[in-house]
């Protein structure tokens, strides 16, 4: 569908229900989600942007192949994890998104994404101060570097 000059855009669902967009720029590219268009640790973010988007499958094992197929992305499994798989979309700094096996906690799947921010703590602190609710943290996440 068109926007304006702007591009092209198009909202999906995987096979397990998990809704996704595409976005074909023209005259807006998008967002440079991190300074410098590095993905790596320690990189300086502008706080608000979108640093990284998780699918949370439940049906994991049918998630990598499917988005390899669709946007061609390269499924390179991550770290050693004993309750879950886990995969990136691209291996080390180009990664942008994770797949996770999420069955033990979600009947169906979903995308999180993360915006950067400087006070993760502080922040759930003001959601929760202005009727949020956290699903899921803060913690911190060693093995990526970072906390969420």
């Amino acid at each position: 569908m068109p926007v304006g000059d702007l591009g092209s855009m198009a909202v999906l669902t995987d096979p397990d229900g998990a809704a996704f967009g595409l976005w074909q720029p023209a005259s807006f590219s998008g967002f440079d989600h991190l300074a410098g268009g590095a993905n790596s640790v320690g990189t300086q973010v502008t706080a608000g942007l979108p640093v990284w988007f998780e699918l949370m499958s439940a049906r994991y094992h049918d998630a990598p192949s499917f988005y390899a197929a669709v946007l061609g992305w390269q499924p390179t499994p991550f770290g050693e994890s004993a309750s879950a798989a886990y995969c990136t979309n691209h291996p080390g700094e180009l990664a942008t998104a994770g797949l996770c096996d999420a069955a033990e906690w979600f009947e169906t799947s979903m995308w999180r994404v993360y915006f950067s921010t400087d006070d993760v703590d502080g922040k759930a602190e003001r959601l929760t101060a202005a009727g949020g609710q956290v699903l899921d943290g803060p913690m911190d996440t060693p093995s990526a570097g970072w906390r969420r």
